[in-house]
C-alpha cells in the first residue's frame, strides 16, 4: 500500500509472443462475430507522470542508496454495451526511469481483458488475459530485482443447456497458458506452464433468490520444469440473495497427482477439502461489508493469485501448494464525502512436498477526505505479520502515508504524498527502513 514503487521488466519473450498471438486471434474472432450487434461505450483514457524519491531504493538493511524514479503511465478502461459479444478491458502500463541508474529502465503492467461471444444459442466462446507484476520471492522486499510479470491467457467454449425451468446443465473446456517474463533478477524458478481444464455442472433454482447444485472439474497441467499435475475436483455450489446480502460459494474435495520426468522421484498424491465463500452485505446506505474465504490446492502457474487480490505465490518454490486465504473489510461513506476502507487479511501457504509453511496476517486502512474546495486529503496505514516455518523466522511490515490531491480541472489532478515503510525480521538481512516522497499529475483525455 504505502510503497509506490511498481517494477517492470523485459516485455517480450518467446512465450509472451506466442501468448500475444493467441490473444490477438481470439479477440479478432470475438470482434468479427459480434461486430454487427455491439456498439462500444466511450473508452476512458488517462496518463500520469510521477516523480518518486526514496532514501533506500534497494530496501536494504545496510548501505542504503537514494534515487529518484520518474514514471510515465497510461491507464485505459472500456466496457462494451451488452450484446452478442461482450468485453471488458482495463488496467495500466508504464515505464520508470531511475536518475542515478540504481535499476535499468523498467516496464510495469497491470492489464486485464475478458470477453465472451455467443456462437449459437447456448454456446459461448470466452477469452481472458491478465498481465501483471508479481513478487518473485515472498520472503524478500518488493524491488525490481525481486519482481516479474505474470501473463495468464485463457480461452475456450462454454455450453449451457436448460433442461427444465429450474434446472440448468453447463459444460466448459478451457486452454490456459502461463508465462513469466524476464526480470532484472534471477528467474530460474519462474516456471511457465500450460493446462487444459474441463468442467460440468448442474444448478437447480429453488426460488427466485436461492440456487444450488453440483460441479465436477478436471485439470491437466504441464509445467516447463518437466512436471505434470492432474487435478480432479467435485463440489457443491450454492448462491443466495436477500434484500441487502448476497452469498455464494462452493464446498468440495480435490485429488491431485504430481508426476515427474525424473524417474527417481515417485509420483505424489494429495487429497484435500477445497472451497470458497463470498459474502457481501449492505449494512446501511453508506456502509458495505464484505468477506471472502478460499481454500485450494494449486501451483504457481495457476490464476489463483489473480483471482485472490493481495495474494502472492513464492516463485522460489515450484511444488504443489495448499492455500487458504481470508479477507474481510468495510467501506464507509460519511456525510461530508469522506470515504474510509478498513480491511483485514490472512493467508497460509503449505508447500506439500517439502512441508514448508508460510503465514501472513495483517490490517490496512485508507481514508480520503475533502478538506477545501478542489482539495482532498488522503492517508493510509498498514501492518502485516509474517511467519516462515522453514527457518522459524518472523517478520513484520509496517507502512504509513499522508497525501494531498488537488483537482485543478475536470481533467487534471495534481497529487503529493509522503510515506514511511519499515520491515523488522529475525533474519537481519531482510530488515529495512524507507522514507519516500511522491509528486505527480494525472490528465484524463476522455
Amino acid at each position: 500500500m504505502g510503497n509506490p514503487r511498481t517494477s517492470g521488466k523485459a516485455l517480450f519473450s518467446r512465450g509472451a509472443a506466442e501468448t500475444l498471438a493467441l490473444t490477438t486471434l481470439s479477440i479478432s474472432v470475438l470482434t468479427f462475430s459480434g461486430a454487427a450487434s455491439v456498439s462500444a461505450e466511450p473508452v476512458k483514457l488517462s496518463a500520469g507522470l510521477e516523480n518518486i524519491y526514496s532514501d533506500n531504493v534497494r530496501l536494504r538493511a545496510n548501505n542504503e542508496e537514494s534515487d529518484m524514479e520518474t514514471r510515465l503511465s497510461v491507464n485505459v478502461n472500456h466496457v462494451s454495451d451488452p450484446g452478442r459479444c461482450n468485453s471488458r478491458l482495463g488496467g495500466e502500463v508504464g515505464v520508470g526511469y531511475w536518475w542515478e541508474s540504481t535499476y535499468d529502465p523498467e516496464l510495469y503492467t497491470d492489464l486485464g481483458f475478458r470477453g465472451d461471444c455467443e456462437i449459437t444459442r447456448g454456446l459461448d466462446w470466452e477469452v481472458s488475459n491478465s498481465l501483471r507484476d508479481v513478487q518473485t520471492d515472498s520472503r524478500e522486499a518488493a524491488t525490481p530485482d525481486n519482481t516479474s510479470s505474470k501473463n495468464v491467457f485463457t480461452t475456450g467454449p462454454v455450453y449451457t443447456l436448460p433442461i427444465t425451468k429450474t434446472d440448468v446443465l453447463s459444460f466448459s473446456a478451457k486452454y490456459q497458458r502461463t508465462d513469466y517474463f524476464e526480470s532484472q533478477g534471477d528467474d530460474d524458478n519462474q516456471v511457465d506452464g500450460q493446462r487444459v481444464i474441463g468442467s460440468a455442472s448442474w444448478n437447480h433454482l429453488f426460488s427466485s433468490t436461492l440456487s444450488a447444485g453440483l460441479r465436477v472439474s478436471t485439470d491437466r497441467a504441464e509445467l516447463e520444469n518437466d512436471t505434470e499435475i492432474d487435478k480432479n475436483t467435485a463440489s457443491v455450489i450454492f448462491s443466495n440473495a436477500w434484500p441487502a446480502t448476497q452469498i455464494s460459494g462452493s464446498v468440495g474435495v480435490t485429488e491431485l497427482e504430481t508426476r515427474f520426468t525424473d524417474s527417481s522421484r515417485p509420483p505424489s498424491n494429495t487429497e484435500a477439502f477445497v472451497g470458497n465463500v463470498s459474502l457481501d452485505r449492505q449494512i446501511n446506505p453508506s456502509a458495505d461489508f464484505y468477506l471472502n474465504v478460499r481454500r485450494d490446492v494449486t501451483d504457481q502457474t495457476s490464476d489463483f493469485d489473480i483471482e485472490v487480490a493481495g495474494f502472492s505465490f513464492n516463485l522460489r518454490e515450484t511444488e504443489v501448494i495448499e492455500v487458504t486465504t481470508v479477507n474481510t473489510g468495510i467501506n464507509k461513506r460519511f456525510g461530508d464525502s469522506t470515504n474510509l476502507n478498513v480491511e483485514a487479511f490472512a493467508s497460509r501457504s503449505l508447500y506439500v512436498l517439502s512441508d514448508v509453511e508460510e503465514d501472513r496476517i495483517g490490517l490496512e486502512a485508507n481514508v480520503v477526505r475533502p478538506i477545501a474546495t478542489r482539495w482532498n486529503g488522503t492517508a493510509g496505514a498498514g501492518y502485516t505479520y509474517l511467519t516462515y516455518d522453514e527457518n522459524q523466522a518472523d517478520d513484520t511490515l509496517a507502512d504509513v502515508y499522508l497525501g494531498l490531491l488537488y483537482k485543478a480541472s475536470s481533467q487534471l489532478n495534481i497529487q503529493g504524498r509522503i510515506g514511511h515503510n519499515r520491515r523488522t525480521s529475525d533474519v537481519p538481512s531482510r530488515e529495512y527502513q524507507e522514507n519516500w516522497i511522491l509528486l505527480g499529475l494525472e490528465y484524463r483525455f476522455f
